[in-house]
C-alpha cells in the first residue's frame, strides 16, 4: 500500500510539472496576453520574455502583413480590407519548438485604445482567446516544430493601428529553463486617400471600449449636422436607429448601453451617403 501511494504521488508531482510546463499560448491557457501592449497584464506585467530568457536562442520575431495582392504594408491599411498575416519566428540555435503572442489596439505605439478584434482563419498552429480586458489574441496552439504562423486580419475603419506581439524560441523541456523570448511592435496608419467625406468633417471616437454601462461617443466637427446613429449586433441586426444633432468643435455624447447583451457592435454614423463605422465590445 505504502509502495502505491508513493508512486501515485510522483505521479501527481509528474502532471503538475507537465502542466506547468505547458506549451500552449497564455492567453487561452492562463488567460494572460503577454504582448507588452499597454496594460495587457496590470497584475504583474508579464510579458514573454521575462519568463523565457535565460537560453542560449537568438530570437527575432519577425511580422509581415501583405494585402490579397502579396505587397508587404508597412505605413497605410484600407479600411476594412482583410490581411494575410504571418509571424516568423527566426532563432539562431536549434530550438526544439517555438510560440509567439500577437494584439493589436486603435492607437498609437505606447497609448492605450480599443482592442481591433477581428483575427480570423488562424493556420494549423494557431489559434484565437479573447480575455476580460476585451482584448483578442492570436497565439500558438501548441509549441510548434514551424517558426512560421498565419492568420489573417481585419482593419479598422480608421486611426492608427499597433500590433504588440512576441515571439519564444523553446527546447520543450517541459519549463522556460533554456528558452529565449524577444518582444516588437509595429504601428499602421489609415491611408488618408481612403477616407470618407464624412471622415474628413467629423472626427468620431467611443469609451471606455470595452463598456459595461454607458458609453460615451466622442466627436469633433468641422460644422454642426444632424446625422442618423445606428448600432448594428455581430450578426447584423439592427439594434438602433436614431438622428443625432452633432454640434460643431468637440463634445461627448453618453449613451446607456446597460441592458444590451455581451458581444460586439458596430455604431455607425451616416450622413446619407457616407458613413463612420466604430467596433465596441459590450462586457
Amino acid at each position: 500500500m505504502k509502495l502505491r501511494i508513493i508512486y501515485t504521488f510522483f505521479a501527481l508531482m509528474a502532471g503538475a510539472f507537465l502542466f506547468l510546463g505547458n506549451s500552449d499560448g497564455r492567453a487561452s491557457a492562463n488567460s494572460e496576453g503577454n504582448t507588452g501592449a499597454p496594460d495587457d497584464n496590470t497584475s504583474n506585467n508579464r510579458t514573454c520574455q521575462t519568463c523565457h530568457n535565460n537560453g542560449t536562442f537568438g530570437v527575432t520575431p519577425v511580422l509581415e502583413i501583405t494585402n490579397v495582392g502579396g505587397t508587404v504594408i508597412t505605413d497605410n491599411f484600407n479600411p476594412g480590407e482583410t490581411y494575410n498575416v504571418k509571424m516568423t519566428i527566426d532563432a539562431t540555435g536549434s530550438p526544439a519548438g517555438y510560440g509567439f503572442q500577437i494584439t493589436s489596439l486603435n492607437a498609437a505605439d505606447g497609448m492605450n485604445g480599443a482592442p481591433v478584434n477581428t483575427w480570423s482563419t488562424p493556420g494549423s498552429n494557431v489559434q484565437f482567446a479573447t480575455l476580460g480586458n476585451g482584448r483578442q489574441y492570436a497565439e500558438q496552439s501548441s509549441s510548434s516544430s514551424n517558426n512560421e504562423f498565419t492568420m489573417e486580419w481585419t482593419a479598422p475603419a480608421s486611426g492608427t493601428v499597433t500590433f504588440y506581439y512576441g515571439g519564444n524560441a523553446v527546447n520543450d523541456n517541459g519549463n522556460t529553463n533554456g528558452d529565449n523570448a524577444s518582444m516588437g511592435s509595429m504601428s499602421i496608419d489609415a491611408n488618408p486617400n481612403s477616407l470618407s467625406e464624412l471622415e474628413k468633417t467629423v472626427a468620431l471616437d467611443i469609451f471606455p471600449n470595452p463598456v459595461s454601462d454607458i458609453m460615451n461617443l466622442r466627436t469633433n466637427a468641422l460644422t454642426s449636422d444632424t446625422y442618423d446613429l445606428q448600432l448594428i449586433d455581430q450578426n447584423g441586426k439592427q439594434i438602433s436607429n436614431k438622428k443625432i444633432m452633432v454640434p460643431s468643435g468637440k463634445n461627448v455624447f453618453p449613451i446607456e448601453v446597460t441592458n444590451l447583451p455581451t458581444g460586439i457592435y458596430n455604431l455607425i454614423l451616416s450622413d446619407g451617403k457616407n458613413q463612420i463605422t466604430k467596433k465596441m465590445l459590450k462586457m
